[in-house]
């Protein structure tokens, strides 16, 4: 079975990460991911090493089909938002990932939980990839998290020790498929604002989400999803923001 799954990583390996290929891409990651997630039951550490380090790579190639998706993107569809439980399920994940290496993320807010018109998967990639930095190039063991919300906007600072110089960041937005190039057309599309500061032996990267975005009528605030899309959508993509996938080059 081992032999199968590299053979078949070593397929998918070779398939251009484009537009063109997502539905093959997506199709042969989930596939690898769950046969991978089933053999790891009675696998000895070794072949554990072994599927680690194959789930790791496949969550390489989603994080990077998405950042390049999401650069791309002419529009999104908004949809109602819980922000605060929203960006707390995001951040509880991260914390507890992130806490086999020592570091953790702390989610601050003091904002009651209200309704924000957004794209949730988009948001949550741009979140990704600035904690993904943040965890990668931080010298801190805490990363804080902070949403605070003003009458027009809602504000999402990325804030960890060490400084980084702003030419440096803002460079890695201009990079097609790249973690901040994701994270500025999240906020194109959002007419939103991408801001850095890097002082005071801190770097801080914020993004602010306008609140008067018009929402699809038919959407629902986070939907209680069933325990394989709670898999794909909140914990793998979680993964591969931590895995050193493409975020920014800093």
């Amino acid at each position: 079975m081992l032999s199968f799954l590299q053979k078949s990583y070593d397929r998918l390996e070779a398939i251009p990460v484009c537009p063109e290929n997502e539905p093959q891409l997506r199709e042969g990651i989930h596939l690898l991911l769950t046969l991978s997630h089933l053999c790891a039951g009675s696998a000895d550490q070794t072949q554990k090493q072994f599927l680690a380090h194959l789930t790791q790579g496949c969550h390489k190639i989603l994080r990077k089909l998405e950042n390049l998706l999401l650069c791309r993107a002419h529009e999104l569809s908004f949809e109602p938002c819980a922000i605060v439980s929203f960006l707390d399920d995001i951040c509880c994940a991260c914390d507890l990932l992130l806490s086999g290496c020592g570091k953790r993320i702390l989610f601050d807010t003091h904002a009651p939980d209200t309704l924000l018109g957004c794209a949730p998967g988009p948001v949550r990639c741009a979140l990704l990839n600035l904690i993904a930095n943040a965890a990668r190039y931080s010298r801190a063991d805490t990363i804080l998290v902070r949403l605070s919300c003003t009458l027009s906007h809602a504000l999402v600072t990325v804030r960890s020790a060490g400084e980084s110089p702003l030419n440096v960041l803002q460079r890695g937005t201009d990079t097609d498929g790249a973690g901040l190039c994701a994270v500025r057309r999240c906020m194109e599309l959002h007419k939103g604002t991408l801001l850095f500061q890097s002082n005071e032996g801190c770097t801080s990267a914020a993004f602010a989400l306008p609140r008067d975005l018009k929402t699809l009528p038919d959407a629902y605030p986070l939907p209680q999803p069933d325990f394989v899309e709670y898999i794909c959508d909140r914990l793998s993509p979680v993964y591969t923001g931590l895995s050193g996938l493409c975020p920014c080059p800093v």
